[in-house]
């Protein structure tokens, strides 16, 4: 029995027999088997997609295919079914369970949306709403690709270098952890930080071999974690309070807030040493090195989007708006920065990195655009 083509003609037939009689051979044919509608749909995000599309199992028999998104519908015998999505690409992953159980009611449309992430991502944007969604940077096919975690006051992702992980806070048992998660959902890695911890910032260093982050317990100072939970080294170690940090692209400086011996922008080597307080004439949070190394976006007063030169010098407000602005991040090549902005109801806003172009993208928050290839 066909599949019937949603959003275009597919090439798949759904091979489920509704057994019906076989003509007038002097016996009478039983009733018609009640049916019902199964609709099937397929969602896939990332840079480097399988074109080949995927194979549909019900109750592990090959059912036939499906495209990379898609949609297709087959009426089949009312009753319990497994769906599974099979013949991804090796770099694919579902998210979520699969297979999956499913119930066919006699005369209704029994819905099943399969996600699938294929990593690496390049130039698309992840943000937090009911969990971690990834999705085109024209906020096209968002794709909540932590639908089967339970993640408590999830904060401050970000995308590891090479477009395959992200890494968040969340919050644990006994204080705040560090989480990594491949994109497709799968190998959820949690860094148990000490008990009692706050991280208020966090970012991967530029190799991709481990996570920075400001926090701490009673005091906070800078951290740098590998990306495995091994290896936690204090690299400030200070009597004063460091708020927030930022890598320079090409890993050998950090950027930081301290508050003693007096409250500023500081700089220091990758491995802690060397730090020097810059003559800053406006102090932010939420510090972002920009792709080329030659700016810094923040979050500054009056809630509003920032950027300055590396060496502090030269601020200028990019959002001057009435309502708050904060959480910005870069684009890949430095040439467009998102944000959250609580104006028209709120939401995630894109902008020229000249503050010019503004435009609503969609709702949710904290933006974090992937790398560029």
């Amino acid at each position: 029995m066909p599949f019937r083509g949603i959003r275009h003609t597919p090439t798949a037939l759904f091979l489920v027999a509704v057994i019906l009689g076989c003509g007038d051979d002097g016996v009478t044919n039983p009733p018609p088997v009640p049916t019902g509608t199964l609709e099937v749909s397929t969602a896939s995000i990332g840079s480097a997609i399988d074109a080949d599309g995927y194979t549909v199992l019900l109750n592990a028999d090959d059912t036939g295919a499906i495209g990379a998104s898609d949609s297709v519908t087959a009426d089949v015998a009312v009753g319990q079914y497994e769906l599974e999505l099979t013949g991804l690409a090796d770099n694919c992953g579902v998210i979520g369970d699969n297979p999956v159980s499913v119930t066919v009611v006699e005369n209704e449309v029994t819905t099943v949306d399969f996600s699938v992430a294929c990593p690496p991502f390049f130039d698309y944007m992840a943000f937090t709403w009911d969990g971690i969604y990834v999705m085109e940077v024209d906020g096209s096919i968002p794709v909540n690709v932590t639908r089967h975690l339970e993640l408590e006051q999830l904060a401050y992702l970000d995308w590891s270098p090479d477009g395959t992980r992200i890494a968040y806070r969340i919050f644990g048992n006994d204080g705040y952890d560090i989480q990594v998660l491949r994109v497709d959902g799968s190998e959820p890695i949690t860094i148990d930080l000490p008990p009692v911890f706050c991280v208020h910032s966090l970012e991967w260093t530029p190799d991709g071999t481990g996570i920075g982050f400001a926090g701490g317990g009673e005091n906070h100072d800078v951290w740098v974690v590998d990306a495995d939970g091994s290896n936690l080294m204090n690299l400030t170690n200070s009597a004063a309070e460091e708020m927030d940090a930022t890598w320079s692209p090409d890993g050998s400086q950090i950027m930081f807030v301290r508050s003693l011996p007096e409250l500023g922008l500081w700089v220091m080597d990758a491995d802690g040493s060397n730090d020097n307080l810059l003559p800053a004439v406006d102090i932010g949070i939420d510090l972002h090195w920009s792709p080329d190394g030659s700016r810094i976006v923040y979050w500054c007063r009056g809630w509003e989007v920032c950027v300055m030169d590396s060496d502090a010098s030269n601020p200028i407000n990019l959002t001057d708006h009435p309502a708050d602005d904060w959480s910005p991040d870069w684009s890949p090549a430095g040439a467009r920065i998102a944000f959250y902005s609580r104006r028209d109801d709120g939401g995630i806003f894109v902008m020229n990195a000249d503050g010019s172009d503004v435009s609503f993208l969609v709702e949710g928050g904290q933006p974090a655009w992937s790398p560029g290839q």
